[in-house]
C-alpha cells in the first residue's frame, strides 16, 4: 500500500501561510498578574513570547507591570499593586465585562 503526501501551501485558506506570522490575529487584552514568588517566571515567559505579546494590549498589576514595561519595552497599562487592590480591579473589570481602557497608566486609577 502506498500513500502520497501532499501539502497545501495555503492551509485550506486560499492564502499563503507564513510561520510565525501574526497578521491575521485580532489584538486581545491580556492581563498579566504574578505573585511575588513567581514574577521572575512570568518575566521569563513574557520575554520568550515578546513577539506575540507585542501585538496585544497588555495589562498588569503595579509591580509586575512596571517590570514588564521596563524589561520588554512594551506599553503596559497598570492597575494598583496586588496588595493594594490591583488583583480585585482586574477581576472586577473582567467580571463586569468592562473594557479595561481608561485606566491611567501611571497610577492604575480609573480615569473616567
Amino acid at each position: 500500500m502506498s500513500s502520497a503526501v501532499t501539502s497545501d501551501p495555503h492551509n485550506g485558506t486560499g492564502r499563503p501561510s507564513h510561520a510565525g506570522d501574526h497578521r491575521d490575529v485580532v489584538a486581545q487584552r491580556i492581563a498579566l498578574i504574578a505573585h511575588d514568588n513567581r514574577k521572575d517566571e512570568l518575566l521569563d515567559w513574557a520575554r520568550y513570547n515578546r513577539g506575540t505579546l507585542s501585538g496585544h494590549e497588555l495589562y498588569a498589576t503595579g509591580t509586575t507591570g512596571g517590570r514588564l514595561a521596563t524589561e520588554l519595552h512594551l506599553p503596559v497599562i497598570m492597575f494598583l499593586s496586588g496588595p493594594l487592590g490591583g488583583d480585585q480591579q482586574v477581576g472586577a473589570a473582567i467580571a463586569e465585562g468592562q473594557p479595561m481602557e481608561g485606566r491611567d497608566v501611571t497610577s492604575g486609577m480609573v480615569t473616567g
